[in-house]
């Protein structure tokens, strides 16, 4: 068998075993031990590591805002404002919008677009600076943060561009 069928064949196996009556499974950081109903060792399995970012997520967040964009010329720079958590504001759902605010900057001046930054409160001081307001809201559930944004024309009050994206959780545990 070459090497690859055989690695199918032991992962399948350890698969198979872990959900069989009499067994058990001991975590260490980098491996998963299989064990059978008498203690023994059956198979050892390295876990998975992911090397994800917020950045890997965002970026794909910039590029459906850019994509869905629904006016004409970028005439005025746009400002992207700080993501709110919709639920409430503990220090990670700040620092998580913060992160996505900033990750976003660098992104959606890669398609040629002006950007201000607008940490600021008032509609007013942010309409000063640009016409068109980056801003969103984190919605935390089991499966993450749930990353909603929109672009306002702030002279319209129209939203001429909306995406949203799922920042897992365990991408977010990690920072």
């Amino acid at each position: 068998m070459t090497l690859i069928k055989r690695m199918i064949t032991t992962l399948s196996s350890a698969t198979l075993l872990v959900g069989a009556a009499g067994c058990s499974t001991s975590y260490t950081e980098d491996e998963v031990e299989v064990l059978n109903s008498h203690g023994k060792p059956l198979v050892k399995v390295f876990t998975f590591h992911t090397h994800q970012l917020v950045s890997d997520y965002t970026d794909r967040l910039a590029h459906d805002l850019v994509s869905d964009y629904r006016g004409a010329e970028w005439d005025s720079p746009l400002v992207i404002t700080k993501f709110n958590a919709l639920q409430g504001e503990s220090y990670s759902d700040v620092q998580l919008g913060l992160l996505v605010s900033e990750s976003l900057v660098g992104q959606i001046q890669k398609y040629q677009i002006p950007v201000v930054v607008g940490y600021t409160n008032s509609k007013d001081e942010l309409t000063d600076k640009a016409k068109y307001i980056l801003y969103g809201v984190l919605v935390e559930n089991e499966r993450g943060y749930e990353v909603n944004a929109r672009i306002l024309d702030s002279t319209t009050q129209v939203i001429v561009s909306s995406a949203t994206t799922i920042i897992p959780k365990y991408v977010v545990e990690s920072l």
